[in-house]
């Protein structure tokens, strides 16, 4: 088949794939309803703070908008680094309607990659669709739609297993380079904590693949072997180094370098109670209320059949690649679980980086990912051999125990069942939490009861192979479609907004290009809670506003200033009842400071200054996100103060002259003025970042030129 032949069996499937994506999650992709929760009050406002720099052309090196400022460009959910993000952002403004074409782009990626996954491991094209369908509305894919970040990493993880899978058949350099760019999505624009446990399953696999060459005396494979993962590692971290060297450089800048506690790292697991999700996922809007984690967590629906060949596959022969996926699987199910199976504290206490990210239920996307692989395995032996009694026997033998189990759930929640269906399901598409758990169990159970009989008594009917495809892709779509319209307006989207609405109040009050802020309001007064604020928007406001603040959500704050907020608090809203420019009234060292100080409304730094007058005015003020500059007369040497984050990597410089930066109040910067009239300059500069880029873009230049050599080469 020509290369051409080739594309067109990948790219119809993949428009397929899309197209049923676009229809289930309509009210996102026509820009109806906007994303809701965390897309909206964290992801939505930092790719707004980035579109918006790059649109004044600067880099957003940092973030003066929320906590007094912090190193966005070492932030490591920033994405800043993240093609994607980039070019979302620099070519056209991040808003709503961007937002909504960034999950479903990152949920058709993730579901083309399962296609193109299962078809590596020779799946029939059906099989590789199903589980691609399964993939793309699982409960991972739709709980978790707030967190853009987990869907990045979804959407490039079966591109990751292909290329891991391919390497180790193939051995193949071309396929490590691949693989080593896939990594590198991964970590520029996902959440970490799925890179870090790849990296172990990897370290795992390395391992004990090595340790088999080396005991088959196979010396020269063994070392092509090792020659590949180096070149995994080598150009993972070369193209990703930016990032890296950004995030590690400014890792003690935050709070969360002295480490999660326990009760953090587990708290929102993949509880027991939300194994009921595989097969009633619409329960786990209960959340907290029953299943004891956040909803958003507790949803591991990949398809009532899709779940059922799952279990079929438990008892059919396996090859070591087939047994592998289900080990690694049911560990991570294990782990995700949390506190009542104990693996996740372990590796939180013994095995390095695990005590770095909360939530065990992200461990379950893993295992999601090898239930849909075991069951497109058994699929595929079905197929292969296939024989028409002994798949009804297998049908009938998965299928009657859960359609008893459903008839008993119906009966059992039929006390409680709606008086109305319809009018259920209309509060449903509402997004109404007051419904009770028993309704959601009875509409769903029925729902589920209904396709089962029917598909049953259909499969026993059509005996033919394409006969059964065909009503297996029927099934499954409409399986998982109706699991996800019903789950959608709890955790996909914001049914009681609407995003022209919201379109329209950014008209009114986003700036398009960062003005100088209010330097006359004290910063105390500058928070998400005194900002302009609607339903739906209420954290992080003054990304939009272009206002220095001191509120805003975020896991990325000074640690300093969560010391002075919980020990010294009235000191630090005695110094936040300042403008963002200030000159001290007075000054005090650091010895004299006392956590019920509330007489003297002083500054605290070591250092010997006089005191201010009110005379000194702040004038010809320049601002950017990254440098403040003005002119100011004073009558001595004073404190003037910048109510941002105290970094290494800030400057000043005074009358043109380099001048020391000081650490005031244990979280802020001031400088000491000379006497008359000052041109003062505070600059975030970081002197080695753009030596640091050149070396990732010539890491990526050089993995492009060595993997068109390599696979020309293969040809």
């Amino acid at each position: 088949m020509s290369n051409f032949g080739k594309l067109l069996r990948i790219l119809i499937p993949a428009l397929l794939l899309l197209t049923i994506i676009i229809v289930v999650f309509r009210e996102v992709a026509f820009f109806v309803h906007p994303l809701k929760w965390d897309a909206l009050d964290c992801t939505m406002p930092w790719k707004y703070f980035i579109s918006t720099c790059f649109a004044d052309g600067v880099f957003p090196f940092w973030n003066p908008y929320q906590h007094l400022g912090y190193p966005f460009y070492g932030d490591a959910q920033s994405t800043l680094y993240y093609p994607i993000t980039l070019a979302m952002t620099y070519f056209h403004g991040y808003s709503f309607k961007m937002q909504a074409v960034d999950y479903i782009f990152h949920v058709w990626t993730g579901a083309v990659g399962m296609y193109i996954l299962g078809r590596t491991f020779k799946f029939h094209e059906v099989m590789a669709f199903l589980i691609a369908l399964a993939y793309a509305f699982s409960g991972y894919m739709v709980g978790n739609a707030q967190h853009i970040y987990w869907i990045v990493s979804a959407a490039w993880l079966p591109f990751v297993i292909l290329f891991y899978v391919r390497m180790q058949a193939e051995r193949k350099i071309w396929q490590a380079l691949l693989l080593s760019f896939f990594l590198y999505l991964m970590i520029s624009g996902g959440y970490p904590a799925f890179v870090i446990m790849l990296a172990y399953v990897f370290l795992v696999v390395f391992i004990v693949t090595g340790i088999k060459l080396l005991l088959k005396k196979k010396v020269k494979e063994f070392w092509q072997y090792v020659l590949l993962h180096g070149v995994i590692f080598v150009f993972t971290a070369g193209i990703s180094l930016l990032y890296l060297v950004s995030v590690l450089d400014n890792y003690d800048f935050a709070s969360r370098a002295d480490g999660l506690s326990l009760v953090q790292i587990l708290f929102s697991p993949f509880s027991f109670e939300s194994f009921i999700s595989f097969i009633l996922p619409l329960t786990t809007i209960k959340g907290f209320e029953v299943f004891g984690t956040d909803m958003s967590m507790a949803n591991g629906y990949i398809g009532l059949f899709v779940f059922l060949f799952f279990i079929l596959s438990l008892f059919t022969k396996k090859d070591a690649r087939q047994r592998i996926i289900i080990i690694i699987s049911v560990i991570c199910l294990i782990i995700s679980v949390g506190e009542r199976t104990y693996l996740r504290e372990f590796l939180y206490h013994y095995i390095p980086f695990f005590d770095t990210f909360r939530f065990p239920s992200a461990f379950r996307l893993f295992a999601i990912t090898g239930f849909i692989l075991s069951a497109g395995f058994y699929l595929h032996g079905q197929i292969s051999k296939y024989n028409a009694g002994r798949m009804l026997k297998h049908m009938l033998m998965a299928m009657v125990p859960v359609m008893l189990i459903l008839g008993f759930i119906v009966i059992d929640t039929s006390a409680a069942r709606p008086d109305s269906f319809y009018g259920t399901l209309s509060q449903i598409k509402t997004g109404d939490f007051s419904l009770n758990i028993e309704s959601l169990a009875f509409i769903q159970a029925a729902i589920a009861l209904g396709l089962t009989i029917l598909f049953l008594v259909l499969f026993v009917v059509v005996k033919s192979l394409n006969g059964r495809l065909a009503l297996m892709v029927i099934f499954v779509l409409f399986d998982l479609g109706i699991a996800t319209r019903l789950q959608a307006p709890y955790s996909v989207y914001s049914p009681e907004l609407k995003v022209r609405e919201l379109k329209a109040f950014a008209d009114q009050h986003f700036v398009q290009s960062y003005p100088i802020p209010d330097m006359q309001t004290n910063v105390i007064h500058h928070s998400d809670t005194s900002s302009a604020r609607r339903s739906g928007l209420w954290r992080n406001l003054n990304n939009y506003y272009g206002q220095i603040s001191h509120g805003g959500f975020s896991s990325y704050v000074n640690r300093n200033i969560d010391l002075m907020e919980d020990s010294l608090s009235t000191i630090y809203r005695e110094a936040l009842s300042h403008p963002p420019l200030y000159i001290s009234d007075c000054v005090l060292p650091y010895s004299s400071m006392h956590p019920e100080d509330t007489i003297h409304p002083c500054d605290y730094a070591d250092i010997i200054a006089a005191e201010g007058t009110e005379k000194e005015l702040f004038e010809n003020i320049l601002f950017t996100p990254n440098r403040i500059e003005f002119d100011v007369k004073t009558e001595g040497e004073v404190l003037i103060c910048y109510l941002q984050s105290f970094h290494k990597y800030w400057k000043a410089q005074i009358n043109g002259k380099d001048a020391e930066i000081i650490l005031v109040n244990h979280f802020h910067m001031g400088v000491l003025s000379k006497t008359g009239k000052n041109h003062v300059i505070f600059e975030f500069r970081h002197a080695d970042f753009f030596w640091i880029l050149y070396l990732s873009i010539g890491t990526f230049v050089l993995w492009l030129l060595l993997f068109i050599y390599t696979k020309l080469k293969s040809i």
